[in-house]
């Protein structure tokens, strides 16, 4: 098919709605045939690169996102992607090397410091990962993820007071985070605080019905107070 008789904008569009609407396959058929006419059109090989990342085929996410970033190597989100996906994979020198890559280009950006507190957790730097989740929530005071993160490093430094503090400022920003939510609840297991252990189930049930993991928690306290 010639670059004549191809309506570029028509098709990244229609991708993109595709995308929007869930309907992944009829996206990657779309950009499967602007890569064909178009083989450097950015958007078409980042979007891929989403879309596999999103149905969890992370080889071909890293494959169509190093072909973005090859290019146009200075969009930072690219970079960051690229790296959420190394990180995912266990390459963290891949993950590092973008990362770095990102903040260079953006110094702000929030969400690649919340990635680089994870690749220095996993690689034991804990101090270094808290500073980073420090940084990211420092630029944007309501990334979600970061204080997570954030909670989990410094429950490996047994830093309870603010470990718990950070669950419950991520889940004032997101009640719907069930993740902080769940790690809460086993800290607060954990220590026997079960007065607040039951004020987070009570929580937790508001968002969450039917939840396994809050009836587990929510048994195991009612054995302890033998309300049953």
């Amino acid at each position: 098919m010639s670059n004549n008789n191809f309506d570029l904008q028509k098709n990244l569009d229609l991708a993109l709605e595709n995308i929007q609407k869930g309907n992944f396959s009829d996206a990657i058929n779309l950009y499967e045939s602007i890569i064909k006419v178009y083989p450097k059109n950015f958007d078409a090989n980042l979007n891929l690169g989403t879309i596999f990342a999103q149905t969890k085929d992370l080889k071909k996410a890293t494959n169509f996102w190093t072909k973005a970033l090859e290019i146009n190597p200075n969009v930072p989100d690219a970079h960051n992607n690229l790296a959420s996906a190394y990180i995912s994979l266990n390459d963290n020198s891949k993950a590092l090397e973008h990362i770095n890559k990102a903040i260079a280009i953006n110094p702000n950006f929030s969400l690649a410091y919340n990635n680089l507190g994870i690749v220095h957790g996993k690689l034991g730097k804990v101090d270094e990962a808290i500073n980073n989740f420090l940084k990211a929530i420092d630029i944007q005071p309501k990334n979600t993820m970061a204080y997570y993160n954030l909670a989990n490093s410094y429950q490996k430094k047994n830093d309870i007071t603010n470990s718990e503090k950070c669950y419950l400022k991520a889940i004032d920003i997101n009640p719907k985070f069930f993740s902080a939510h769940n790690n809460l609840m086993n800290l607060y297991e954990r220590i026997g605080e079960n007065t607040k252990l039951n004020k987070v189930i009570k929580n937790a049930e508001k968002y969450f019905e039917n939840n396994s993991s809050i009836k587990l928690f929510k048994g195991k306290l009612l054995l302890k107070s033998k309300q049953f």
